[in-house]
């Protein structure tokens, strides 16, 4: 049986997600006396739709919707469809964005 996460945890998780790796915050948790997991944080995340990736540059797909002017659901889709690897890059001298999904 699950602990149900509180929303100091939920709100500590996803303003530490786009700065801390997914060990990290089950570091920290760990000493403000929380018992989470490293692979409960991530499926955790991935639940909120952030990337999860043990890389310090994670966009949620809310945000990335909002840049791309594109529906959550599209860019949640992409995420799963290419196991979050993908990157985003912009065309300043086109005016457009440019999406590339070749595995890393």
């Amino acid at each position: 049986m699950s602990i149900k996460w509180t929303d100091e945890e939920l709100a500590f998780i996803e303003a530490k997600a786009e700065v801390y790796t997914v060990k990290q915050i089950a570091s920290i948790l760990k000493r403000r006396g929380y018992q989470r997991t490293p692979v409960a944080i991530y499926l955790k995340l991935n639940n909120l739709g952030y990337s999860a990736r043990p890389t310090l540059d994670n966009y949620s797909c809310q945000e990335i919707a909002q840049v791309l002017q594109l529906n959550f659901s599209t860019v949640t889709r992409w995420v799963k469809l290419f196991n979050s690897q993908f990157a985003i890059f912009a065309l300043p001298e086109v005016g457009d964005l440019y999406i590339d999904c070749t595995f890393f």
